[in-house]
């Protein structure tokens, strides 16, 4: 009996430690030339109900996506939607690292007029995401989406504002080095493309903020949310002079210190 009972223990546990094992499936792997090959994976802990696809470069993560339909809106998703004027005019966007972003989907779906530019660095990382992530992005000129592709640093030099809103994904820069990589030539060229009452938004920044100097004068606020299970998701947003109001509070982002933007 005591014999049956060990077994019947160590049969439990075994079962626990397999249920509380993180599973991993590669499910398409592309090489790439700059941070490390793109692949995406699903991952699974059955204790915990967790299951997710992660888009990564190398060891860097750009994307995931809860496999039960249930997580997050995408922080550049929640961002855009904020800022969304009402229908009747254009409202031009520019997706700095947007390669494999849910950004284009939405402001096609969400607003009649506005049009998406996405500067990305590594073509695989469109070409996963538009068949894993449902992206529906492709290098080119599409219906008021465009996407190129290439050095951002050059990019960004080509680019023909103003934008209304200039959405700068931090994951994007990370295999890279992250934002504080970009030359004063690339920053200058941000803040040249922004229209009078456009905001520039750096995100999702780790929790002290990641970024290039903010431009002196321009007033900023800096937005937080906790999503189960990851790490908090930082955004700072800063605009021309003339803004006086942000976005307060939005799919879970509020301002950390409840304060008015500061300069």
């Amino acid at each position: 009996i005591a014999c049956l009972v060990m077994l019947s223990l160590g049969g439990m546990l075994f079962g626990s430690v397999l249920a509380s094992r993180l599973e991993i499936r590669l499910r398409a792997q592309h090489p790439s030339k700059g941070g490390g090959a793109v692949r995406v994976e699903d991952r699974r802990r059955a204790s915990a109900g967790f299951a997710v696809r992660v888009l990564l470069e190398g060891a860097h993560e750009r994307r995931w996506l809860a496999l039960d339909g249930n997580g997050e809106v995408p922080w550049d998703v929640a961002v855009a939607r904020a800022l969304m004027p009402e229908a009747g005019g254009p409202w031009r966007v520019l997706a700095v690292g947007g390669g494999a972003s849910a950004l284009p989907r939405s402001v096609l779906r969400e607003h009649p007029t506005g049009t998406v530019h996405v500067l990305e660095r590594t073509a695989a990382v469109i070409d996963l995401a538009r068949e894993h992530f449902d992206t529906e992005l492709a290098i080119g000129v599409a219906e008021r989406v465009t996407v190129v592709v290439g050095n951002l640093e050059d990019l960004l030099q080509g680019i023909e504002g103003p934008y209304d809103a200039v959405l700068v994904d931090a994951s994007a820069l990370a295999p890279i080095g992250g934002v504080t990589t970009l030359s004063r030539e690339a920053r200058a060229r941000l803040i040249e493309s922004v229209t009078e009452s456009g905001v520039i938004v750096w995100g999702p920044t780790t929790p002290e903020p990641e970024m290039p100097e903010l431009v002196p004068g321009w007033p900023h606020v800096v937005l937080e949310r906790t999503v189960e299970g990851r790490d908090a998701e930082v955004v700072v947003m800063t605009g021309r002079p003339r803004i006086e109001e942000f976005p307060r509070s939005f799919e879970g982002f509020s301002p950390r210190d409840n304060g008015p933007p500061t300069t």
